[in-house]
């Protein structure tokens, strides 16, 4: 009898193992019809299989193969240049002489890809943000994939995704895109003329921390304490540490991308572990973790500053008393200290009581003015004003900008330079006179100034004016402060 049941258990364990390891042949969830594959780089394609199987992977001209190990196989295509002419990717398994499954995907452009994540002013709907009568552009050069996110509370993720890439517009999914993505590509496919794919990876009320892996934010001294809401079950899924890196990210590495666009922060200005004071270092060390993981260790990374708000109603303006939003605002700014990023700056796109403005046209123009001038090499004024520099000659401070194009001026419809604000030793700040001289602003309006500051409110309206010092191209300064002790 005993012999007996060992020889079953044998028996449901090998039948078991077999079953797990019957993988004949799979590929990444993004790797579908109509996809883009990124042109001028080697590109990566991945996937699993039996161990010992010989994959080969053909596509325009190419042909390359590789053994399966451990259950995964990767191989790299040589770099090809952009194509419009739609192609076949074929993968194949074979045990010996024997095919054991064959995969074909159709309809493959070659050009430039962009991961578009955050939270959700990225994954807000295009139906949500189109102006009365506008049109869908029809724009086959344009391809979209959406990863799926969480279902509801409780639930785990869902299974695969779309079967295939849409073209812009297919009129059966075009509202869905996300709007920030959407304006992006339509700024920037007509004018670096070769395909652009966009897979979005985004969810709404999301932190930072969701997006980063266990590994990374064990490393950031004093970010401990948050993998102790991993499992808190105050918190909804989509909000735990890592949740997002883990089911969302990971299926897509190591994909070829030209770029990350990236609009996130709302998910940090609480004051906590992971607030906006970590957020200085939260977010460099997802970008730095994410270069790694895609393979790029220079990947472009272009990123939304949080737009103004003033709270959820008016019950609440008094948040734009507070600083949170303004302590994230800084932490993306000091950011761009990172080889390779860019910054649209949205401090003037804000809706006072609403968290998703309405302003999704400009701010994906804006990114796309990012990746003309760091990835294009356009000469073009992409970024509104930031600070570079402070002096003092005698009790009025000097400041320098970069980004200023030919001159520095007011936003339009203004005629008097507000939002700037000045103190002495005892950091008591009130209003500066501020003026514009070229390409610095001279403040003044205490003795012996040593803090200076600009836009530093979460809503930073001033007796009616809202912040308004732009560039030679229209484009809005950072908020930003300064201390000379």
């Amino acid at each position: 009898m005993k012999k007996l049941f060992h020889t079953l258990i044998t028996i449901l364990l090998v039948s078991f193992n077999s079953e797990a390891q019957a993988v004949d042949l799979s590929l990444p969830v993004c790797f579908r019809d109509n996809m883009v594959l990124q042109r001028n780089k080697n590109v990566a394609i991945w996937g699993e299989s039996n161990d010992g199987n010989e994959i080969t992977v053909q596509f325009n001209g190419q042909m390359k193969t590789t053994t399966v190990t451990a259950g995964k196989w990767k191989l790299y295509l040589d770099p090809m240049p952009a194509n419009e002419e739609e192609k076949s990717l074929i993968v194949e398994t074979y045990n010996g002489e024997n095919l054991i499954k064959s995969v074909t995907i159709n309809g493959i452009l070659v050009g430039d890809v962009y991961l578009a994540s955050g939270q959700s002013n990225m994954f807000s709907h295009l139906k949500h943000y189109l102006d009365e009568g506008e049109e869908i552009i029809n724009n086959p050069l344009i391809r979209f994939y959406d990863l799926p996110p969480l279902k509801e509370y409780g639930a785990e993720f869902k299974n695969g995704g779309p079967e295939s890439w849409t073209k812009c517009a297919d009129e059966n999914y075009a509202q869905q895109y996300s709007a920030t993505a959407y304006y992006f590509a339509k700024n920037l496919q007509p004018v670096v003329d070769v395909p652009i794919g966009i897979i979005k990876c985004a969810v709404g009320a999301t932190p930072v921390e969701a997006w980063m892996s266990e590994e990374t934010i064990l490393s950031i001294p004093g970010m401990e304490p948050l993998m102790d809401r991993k499992y808190d079950p105050d918190l909804r899924d989509f909000k735990e540490p890592t949740i997002l890196y883990d089911q969302m990210i990971t299926p897509l590495l190591p994909y070829t991308l030209s770029g990350v666009i990236w609009y996130q922060g709302e998910g940090n200005t609480q004051d906590r572990i992971g607030g906006g004071e970590d957020y200085n270092k939260l977010f460099p060390a997802m970008i730095t973790q994410w270069r790694s993981d895609f393979e790029n260790e220079a990947l472009p990374f272009f990123f939304v500053q949080l737009a103004a708000f003033g709270g959820f109603d008016s019950t609440s303006l008094v948040r734009s008393n507070q600083d949170e939003w303004c302590i994230v605002r800084e932490a993306q700014l000091n950011t761009l200290e990172l080889e390779n990023t860019g910054m649209a700056i949205a401090i003037d796109l804000g809706e006072q009581f609403n968290i998703h403005p309405r302003t999704k046209k400009e701010v994906g123009r804006r990114l796309s003015l990012l990746a003309r001038k760091h990835i294009y090499n356009e000469d073009i004024v992409e970024s509104g004003p930031i600070y570079s520099e402070l002096e003092i000659v005698n009790d009025t401070m000097i400041i320098h900008f970069e980004h200023t194009g030919t001159h520095l001026m007011l936003a339009k419809g203004t005629s008097e330079l507000v939002g700037f604000e000045i103190a002495s030793d005892d950091g008591n700040y009130v209003e500066a006179n501020a003026v514009i001289v070229g390409k610095t602003v001279e403040v003044s309006g205490v003795d012996n100034p040593k803090y200076v500051r600009y836009a530093w409110k979460n809503w930073p309206e001033y007796d009616s004016v809202f912040v308004n010092l732009c560039n030679s191209a229209g484009l809005p300064a950072s908020p930003f402060r300064v201390a000379t002790i």
